[in-house]
């Protein structure tokens, strides 16, 4: 053996044990010197290589040895140039340290080497959904916004205002329309290199590359006379979110007036100005996100926590936005709705009033009883003193509403405000407070209505009445600011139209029923010393359009097709429900789940977390079915001793149930921010010291334990499997399960249907330049189209069926060996289905069917659980006719999902 040779040898000897004992900086090191040695065996030491790179470089990034970080990228591509998961790996890792462009040319270059590798196109979508924010495509795709701009504009540069300074131009809609308005001088910024990068390609392929003159700045660092020769007569900008405020419109516009806009002769903004409205709601799904609905769980007491959703903290958010017309389960308006503030963008006093700081108190008046969820935000934006486009929910516009939950540290002066039901005649004194660009939810008091047989006097400028539907005057608030109410019978919001389940919901638009969405019939009441409640479930059949839900005693989900092609799902409750009646009726036992805590709101102690975080935690449809699950497991166990490894990015108290359910050893594997709160239930609730132990999701390969049970959240609340789901669970299947051990789920299903829906074409991309006003537009913005579009809601969406439903893969997990694992990992199947209905082919969506035994099926079509849908875009212009035969290659690698058209067939000579 040559000298050579033999130093290869122990170079590689060395790596390999100093990958095994977790010294991977020299595993790198010397894995370097034996591929510089032994090029021509590199493929045989690739895949530990790339385990040793990619624990070294997160060594780095956590050590902040940026400069050696980079070193090690460059050297590893030396060695493997033409290497897919080597570029993929470095630009995944370049994008969370915050090099965006620099991971998207290492994933594009990843993509170049191997077109079809998965990971690497998710990672380059995710980048460019981060470079390009999705709202662009709605917002492109409103005709009637951009129509509505284009006549402000042109009216203004008619008018003389001839000069534009274009703040955050996007794609450049707004510089062309004056343009095309005959607009003298035209400068455009924005602070997105990649917007630049758009718009410059946009400006060149409608002729007005040399027409406007285009800055990658933000306009508050723009100069007189070097980036624009002197102050202009015009600005327009579309710098607006959901709460108006939140795109720092004010501060960008006080710099404006002062630097950039004429004052001699005066200039001028489009929109000039802006009216905010705000009215208290009542909201399932919000409140499932906002706020713990179930303080105690089966077997456990959550009353010891409070747990908050951040939005509205200090330091956080201070909203969320919702599409309130299209939200699953409606709302409900229970007070009149108020005008909240007015403010110019043409008056530089108030904008500078403005930004120092100011507060708002308004008051709203309760028309009906119901639980405060949340203050819903929205507001018309004045182009001119003609022209106005409406944000509000019945707007059919591409703005979504500004949603501020209500919390109980707001709430006050009811001693039943902890459960924040409120009564007909009560009000709401709301304070908003602005500063640093951003309008925050300061209180929210409730003030109790007189008792009927006293008679109150009407002070001056308010209703006698607070149940007047139709309210002009001005009210006087403590802070002398004039709040206008607005009128009943004009309201911003619309009655949300339901199909089939919503009879006898009055059409008539009176304060009393106006803006409540369809209200099934069903209804839950809560029954709490007795502890039980009586829960009648809603039945959507729009869920799938002519699609129905229907009750099945096995405890299961099933799918059935008439001869009409009609697909009906059917969800059933867990076997520990009792049914009654005709089925509709379901009456849950909550002996085991009680509503009710021991614990006062100033005893608990405060978590606050993730709106999707609270949602998990109330989904006790789920963690019902769990638990059904685990307690089989423990009784039907021959062991005393049974451990479970439960692995979970969420919060969640599944494994504290399990060890009062009679699991001795537990290990939870989640992300850190979980640890106190699951500390502090397990402590609360009894358990043993060392029964519950909390690990770190990056350390979960170093776990070494013999699990009796593993149990793996498999599916993202988005609708698509959790990254590295799959391999999660088949190696701790492998290396952490006992030899009689079991795999929760045992057994994974991927159901899925072609659909035709607009909306969701209108999501996802530009559909074509009739939408932007016959401007080229967009075939350049749609190169950053995403084909996965997450967090669809079947329920909601408008949509046309235009086949059944199709099983895509079928993953039997219990089955899985070290020698099957990897084909689990790399599934290529084909499937064909009949088209039922013509159309143009828009997406496939596709859901999970998660088999828990032979009993219990979970499944994320169930409306009541948390989870959504996902959808794979189909980006050909494919049109397909009843009775076509669409066949199509389904790709499983790791955990990514890609499904590819091949070919529509026509069937019996059709």
């Amino acid at each position: 053996m040559s000298n050579v040779a033999k130093i290869a040898q122990i170079s590689l000897c060395n790596a390999r044990h100093c990958l095994e004992t977790k010294n991977y900086g020299r595993a790198f090191s010397n894995y370097l010197l034996f591929l510089k040695l032994k090029s021509d065996e590199s493929h045989s030491v690739f895949t530990e290589f790339a385990l040793a790179s990619k624990e070294w470089f997160e060594q780095l990034e956590e050590e902040r040895r940026f400069e050696d970080l980079f070193k090690s990228y460059d050297q590893a591509c030396v060695l493997f140039p033409n290497h897919e998961v080597v570029y993929n790996n470095i630009g995944a890792q370049l994008f969370r340290l915050g090099y965006v462009q620099e991971a998207a040319a290492y994933i594009r270059k990843s993509l170049l080497i191997s077109p079809d590798y998965l990971a690497a196109r998710d990672n380059l979508e995710n980048i460019c959904s981060h470079l390009v924010e999705r709202w662009h495509f709605a917002m492109l795709n409103d005709r009637k916004r951009n129509k509505s701009y284009r006549f402000a504009i042109h009216k203004a540069i008619k008018s003389g205002y001839n000069s534009v300074l274009d703040i955050g131009t996007g794609t450049g809609i707004l510089s062309l329309m004056c343009s095309s308005a005959g607009a003298h001088h035209i400068t455009a910024c924005d602070s997105s290199q990649a917007m630049i990068d758009v718009a410059r390609d946009v400006l060149l392929a409608n002729g007005a590359q040399n027409k406007v003159h285009l800055l990658h700045k933000h306009s508050t660092a723009l100069q007189l006379p070097t980036d624009i020769p002197e102050r202009v007569k015009l600005v327009v900008t579309e710098t607006f979110d959901a709460g108006l405020f939140g795109e720092h419109i004010v501060s960008t516009l006080v710099h404006a007036w002062k630097n950039l806009l004429s004052t001699s002769p005066t200039g001028t903004v489009i929109p000039c100005g802006a009216t905010v409205y705000v009215c208290g709601i009542e909201c399932d799904t919000i409140r499932a996100k906002t706020r713990l609905l179930y303080p105690v769980l089966q077997h456990i007491d959550l009353g010891c926590v409070n747990l908050v959703c951040s939005t509205g903290r200090v330091g956080e958010e201070p909203y969320t936005t919702e599409n309130l017309a299209n939200i699953c389960g409606g709302y409900k308006i229970l007070t009149n709705i108020s005008e909240l503030l007015r403010v110019s963008f043409c008056n530089l006093c108030d904008l500078e009033s403005l930004h120092k700081g100011k507060d708002w108190i308004c008051e709203l008046f309760l028309r009906r009883q119901g639980r405060l969820d949340a203050l819903a935000v929205w507001f018309d934006l004045h182009l001119d003193d003609t022209i106005t486009i409406g944000t509000g929910a019945d707007s059919q516009s591409c703005w979504e509403q500004a949603i501020y939950p209500v919390s109980a540290v707001h709430l006050t002066g009811d001693p039943d405000h902890e459960n924040y039901h409120v009564r007909k005649k009560d009000k709401l004194v709301t304070k908003f407070h602005f500063e640093q660009d951003c309008l925050r939810l300061t209180k929210c008091d409730l003030v109790l209505s007189q008792p009927q047989n006293v008679v109150t006097k009407p002070t001056a400028g308010t209703s006698a009445s607070a149940d007047n539907s139709s309210c002009h005057g001005d009210t006087e608030t403590g802070s002398g600011v004039s709040v206008r109410e607005c009128s009943m019978n004009n309201l911003p919001f619309r009655k949300r139209k339901v199909e089939n389940d919503c009879q006898g919901i009055p059409n008539s638009k009176t304060a009393e029923n106006y803006g409540e969405c369809s209200e099934p019939e069903n209804k839950t009441d809560y029954k709490e010393n007795d502890k039980l409640f009586k829960v009648e479930h809603e039945t959507c059949s729009s869920q799938l359009k002519h699609g129905s839900f229907v009750n099945n005693p096995e405890g299961n989900a099933t799918y059935q097709t008439d001869k009409a092609g009609t697909h009906d799902i059917t969800f059933t409750q867990s076997s520990d429900v009792q049914m009654e009646g005709d089925g509709n009726d379901v009456l849950f036992d909550m002996s085991k789940c009680s509503l009710k805590s021991s614990y006062n709101i100033s005893q608990k102690l405060e978590f606050v977390t993730e709106t999707s975080e609270i949602e998990y935690v109330n989904d006790i449809h789920l963690n019902k079915q769990y638990c059904h699950v685990l307690e089989k497991f423990v009784s039907d166990s021959e062991k005393k001793d049974i451990s479970l490894l439960y692995i979970t990015p969420r919060l969640s108290f599944l494994g504290i149930q399990a060890v009062k359910m009679g699991f001795k050893s537990v290990t939870m594997v989640t992300i850190e921010e979980h640890f106190p709160i699951i500390q502090q239930v397990a402590g609360v609730n009894g358990c043993e010291k060392g029964s519950v132990c909390l690990a770190e999701l990056s350390a979960l390969q170093e776990l070494e334990m013999q699990a009796d049970l593993v149990v793996c959240d498999l599916v993202d609340p988005c609708g698509a499997f959790r990254q590295q789901a799959l391999e999660d669970l088949i190696f701790h299947k492998i290396t952490s399960l006992a030899p009689s051990g079991k795999v929760l789920p045992v057994e994974v299903k991927i159901h899925g249907l072609f659909i035709e829906s607009e909306e969701l074409e209108n999501l996802s991309h530009v559909t074509g330049n009739d939408k932007t006003l016959d401007f080229r537009i967009a075939e350049f913005i749609n190169v950053f189209q995403m084909q996965n579009h997450l967090n669809i809601d079947l329920t909601t969406l408008n949509y046309t069926k235009l086949t059944d439903v199709t099983e895509l893969l079928s993953i039997d997990l219990a089955s899985i060996t070290v020698e099957t694992g990897p084909e689990v990992l790399d599934l290529n199947v084909e499937r064909s289905t009949e088209v039922i209905a013509s159309g143009k082919v828009t997406a496939l969506v596709y859901w999970f069917e998660m088999r828990l035994d032979k009993d219990t099926v979970v499944n994320t079509l169930d409306a009541r659980c948390h989870w959504k849908q996902a959808g794979i875009m189909i980006k050909d212009d494919l049109v397909v006719g009843h009775s076509q035969t669409l066949v199509a290659k389904v790709v499983l690698q790791n955990s990514c999902l890609d499904v590819k058209i091949i070919k529509p067939e026509h069937t019996n000579g059709h």
